[in-house]
């Protein structure tokens, strides 16, 4: 499975809970430092769809091209009672690591 770069808010994202079911929405918000490869401060994505406790590792797609964007990691409060998505940005992971992302 290829990785998304980069990835950027507005983008079409679809996470698929444990139980095969689709949260489609977009990307919030990216914390990603291009040039800084280590692993000391995670690179995040945020994200309008969530799923629930249990789900974690769960993988966040590009709606579109069907490439990995994210590891789903849970929830933050959304500003408005609600919640986001937070997410690993597996661009990060794949880079530092140097794994291939397999589903």
């Amino acid at each position: 499975m290829s990785v998304a770069r980069p990835s950027a808010p507005g983008q079409p994202v679809t996470l698929e809970d444990r139980n095969g079911m689709p949260h489609k929405g977009s990307i919030l918000r990216v914390f990603n430092y291009n040039t800084y490869i280590g692993n000391l401060f995670g690179q995040r994505v945020i994200a309008d769809c969530h799923a629930v406790h249990g789900d974690s590792g769960s993988f966040l797609r590009d709606t579109a091209t069907n490439e990995a964007v994210g590891i789903y990691m849970g929830t933050i409060p959304d500003g408005t009672g609600g919640s986001d998505g937070i997410f690993q940005d597996l661009a990060q992971v794949e880079s530092f690591f140097q794994v291939e992302v397999y589903c």
